[in-house]
């Protein structure tokens, strides 16, 4: 239990670490300490795959040189210099009890009127098993978070909240099909395309400004409305209806012939 609770503080400090040291690094100040931050790295990654019925959001970390060291260090409790599976599971379960919480607010539909649950968290943190000098110098953390929504997304305009953070250098969004997008913001050197005839969008981390109560308050986040388009609303439709008619026609037809013959006979 004594071992548990260090090993909480431990990665609560080594996450504060991590997040704010690039961030507020002095870019004017050259020493040997910073010539070692410039080969040590964090980088995050974010892929947000949105279904009608669930969200599929993976978080993939990368950290190397100072970082990778300090998190080998964290994660090898007893110090003896090799990573067991053991220590693997009981970090990974250390971890996700930290952040499960944070993990429901990264996403928030209509404003929290779409209700989601939170049913699954995945971690993987790649091949760190086994002696620390001898694995690879990265670290890759991998988490996958699967959402459920209580009722499917609602047609009409719906408006998507999206966490995000400075380090995060790539972020991929791919909308529900039959979704259009309306406007989005809070995504630096955007793209949108489209795969599968689902509406993808990519770019970094960026800032979103919200007005509440008359003021305009900024965040790392994205934002995203789009409109999920009613079923008479798809291009698909008029082709449908003109095909329905032309039967409905036809079969009019063959009844008036058939009422003109059993009339003659």
């Amino acid at each position: 239990m004594i071992q548990k609770k260090i090993l909480l503080i431990s990665i609560t400090i080594l996450l504060v670490t991590l997040l704010i040291v690039p961030v507020t690094a002095d870019v004017n100040h050259v020493d040997m300490d910073e010539m070692e931050l410039e080969t040590s790295m964090a980088t995050y990654s974010n892929y947000i795959d949105i279904q009608e019925y669930h969200i599929k959001f993976k978080i993939i970390e990368e950290y190397s040189g100072t970082y990778a060291i300090e998190l080998k260090n964290l994660i090898d409790m007893n110090n003896d210099g090799i990573i067991n599976s053991s220590e693997i599971n009981q970090f990974i379960e250390t971890y996700i009890n930290i952040k499960e919480d944070e993990f429901k607010e990264y996403i928030i539909i209509n404003d929290g009127e779409t209700e989601l649950n939170l049913t699954s968290i995945e971690m993987n943190l790649g091949e760190i098993e086994g002696n620390i000098n001898e694995t690879d110098d990265n670290v890759l953390v991998t988490t996958d978070i699967q959402f459920e929504f209580v009722d499917s997304i609602s047609t009409g305009e719906n408006h998507i909240w999206i966490q995000g953070h400075p380090s995060i250098e790539e972020k991929q969004i791919i909308l529900p099909e039959g979704f259009e997008l309306i406007s989005y913001h809070g995504l630096d050197d955007s793209e949108t395309s489209t795969e599968n005839e689902r509406v993808l969008l990519t770019g970094g981390s960026g800032i979103s400004s919200t007005v509440i109560d008359g003021k305009t308050t900024f965040e790392f986040a994205t934002q995203v409305n789009v409109n999920k388009k009613a079923f008479y609303e798809h291009p698909y439709f008029l082709p449908i209806l003109g095909l329905i008619f032309i039967i409905l026609m036809g079969l009019a037809i063959l009844s008036l012939k058939k009422d003109r013959r059993e009339k003659k006979n």
